[in-house]
């Protein structure tokens, strides 16, 4: 997945919704948004499906994130 070595990955338990708990791999990644990359942590797990990108480790790294319902868009500001 991602040309993530699991095997180096940091294996541990987390709590998803309704605390239930599932094994996740943390491991280093590069998100690019716009040209520009993030290098940040993530956990991946054979359990769940959907990647979600959260506040810590993600949206943290912008000055402003705003979520546009209508347009179904989501607005990230630098802050330079």
């Amino acid at each position: 997945m991602l040309g993530i070595n699991f095997k180096k990955a940091i294996q541990k338990i987390i709590c998803g919704i309704g605390d239930c708990q599932i094994t996740a791999f943390t491991a280093k990644i590069n998100i690019y948004v716009n040209n520009t990359k993030y290098v940040t942590e993530a956990d991946f797990s054979p359990q769940q499906e959907t990647l979600l990108l959260g506040r810590q480790g993600f949206f943290n790294l912008f000055k402003t994130v705003t979520f546009d319902e209508n347009e179904k868009f989501t607005y990230l500001e630098t802050g330079g």
